[in-house]
């Protein structure tokens, strides 16, 4: 089954483009069907090179083949919303590989890298520019929505959830805490999933300076809800 959208052209495959390819039924079983990213277009022909890089290093005939536009889907995700190890992996091995492609090839794609590392690096400051100063809590609450206790995040506090998850846990190590946010909604979420209800669990984000700090001002706030209905 070859779903071949026409209509596309190279303009529509810039590179850096994420896609998903599907070569046409003459070439059904020589070309890769997986996922890539587009290098460049090739030459006057009218076609794109696409880079399996889950293959290892851009090299022509192996992991890097010529495809039709209407060969190649674009993806929804980008070099933006590509996941963190993913991305880094595609930028390294960009860089180690400039003796297997030619640099012609290369360069168009290292920029879309580059613009998109600015961009990623960007929307993380953002993020964490609003997680100054606050501690996140992934509280649980009682049967009458009062404070029971919490898990607390903060930026630069030990965290195992940020650390190198170790093959033996009785050496599992901590690091800096990146992404406090996340990680008390995630938190939730695991408790939700596991009791089958999002009922006697929220997230709070006072502003505090200490662990107890943070779990008194959220008793307070839990407290406020319960008797106003509000913070």
């Amino acid at each position: 089954m070859h779903n071949i959208t026409i209509g596309r052209t190279v303009a529509d495959l810039p590179p850096g483009t994420i896609v998903r390819t599907e070569p046409g039924p003459l070439l059904a079983g020589r070309l890769p069907i997986d996922t890539g990213v587009v290098i460049s277009a090739w030459g006057i022909s009218g076609m794109v090179l696409v880079w399996f890089w889950g293959m290892g290093q851009p090299v022509a005939g192996l992991s890097v083949h010529a495809y039709f536009p209407a060969e190649a889907e674009p993806l929804t995700t980008t070099l933006e919303t590509l996941p963190a190890d993913e991305f880094v992996t595609l930028a390294q091995l960009t860089d180690q590989s400039y003796d297997e492609v030619t640099d012609a090839e290369l360069i168009p794609l290292a920029a879309a890298l580059r613009h998109a590392a600015l961009t990623r690096i960007r929307r993380i400051l953002a993020a964490r520019d609003s997680q100054v100063g606050r501690v996140f809590l992934a509280v649980v609450l009682d049967d009458d929505g009062r404070y029971m206790g919490s898990n607390a995040y903060a930026l630069g506090w030990d965290c195992l959830r940020c650390a190198p998850q170790a093959l033996d846990p009785y050496f599992q190590q901590t690091a800096p805490c990146l992404n406090p946010r996340a990680h008390a909604w995630n938190q939730v979420e695991d408790w939700s999933y596991f009791h089958g209800t999002d009922e006697g669990h929220r997230v709070l984000a006072p502003r505090a300076s200490s662990r107890e700090e943070a779990y008194e001002a959220a008793a307070e706030m839990c407290e406020r809800i319960r008797t106003t209905g509000h913070l």
